[in-house]
């Protein structure tokens, strides 16, 4: 068995599609708007390094395609793929980490495992992308439909409101949550409120 499906076996190679990578990007784009300690964390980030910039560009970019794409017929190209790759992994890496910053100050026993796992998968799925272990192939061409598309919004916005507002997590701990309801829930949650074979895409 090689590495790669060992690692998918485990969970920890990702795939990503149009719901996961929209819900994503919408996260973000909450945060953005409606956190200010986000909003600084990152552009004292950008002054700090000129590089960033780029990389900010390129995150935006992911993020206009991943927005773009669930609402449009024709599949992403190859190059609009990379790109999406790269918001994905490069964000959920850098989120990862902040969040996991922000729980070991406040864990304490078998609760400093959470931290930890952040981080190790952080690492893991740099080196995934960095071996192209993961690549454009990891994201599925099948298109959602416009019903799909207000179930994840309304889902996403209900993640972040009850995790912001509610609970007042900190900014990367609730972009962590979105993550995680965007990876293992949202698909789910839309195949139990959509019948089959209304899972098409609708024009």
């Amino acid at each position: 068995m090689d590495s790669e499906k060992i690692l998918e076996r485990l969970g920890l190679s990702p795939k990503y599609d149009e719901l996961m990578l929209y819900s994503m990007s919408l996260a973000f784009l909450l945060l953005w708007v409606y956190d200010a300690d986000m909003r600084s964390s990152i552009v004292s980030l950008a002054s700090e390094d000129v590089r960033m910039i780029g990389v900010l560009f390129f995150v935006l970019c992911g993020i206009f395609y991943s927005i773009i794409n669930v609402f449009r017929t024709k599949p992403a190209d190859e190059q609009e793929k990379k790109v999406m790759l790269f918001f994905a992994v490069l964000v959920t890496c850098f989120m990862s980490l902040y969040a996991a910053a922000r729980m070991m100050e406040n864990s304490e026993g078998l609760w400093i495992v959470l931290p930890l796992w952040n981080i190790s998968y952080s690492v893991i799925l740099f080196f995934l992308l960095k071996s192209e272990t993961i690549t454009v192939d990891d994201i599925s061409d099948r298109q959602a439909s416009r019903l799909e598309a207000v179930v994840s919004t309304l889902a996403t916005l209900v993640v972040f409101a009850v995790s912001h507002f509610v609970l007042q997590y900190y900014w990367a701990i609730t972009y962590s949550l979105c993550i995680t309801y965007s990876a293992h829930i949202n698909d789910r949650l839309v195949k139990a409120l959509i019948p089959t074979k209304s899972i098409t895409k609708q024009i």
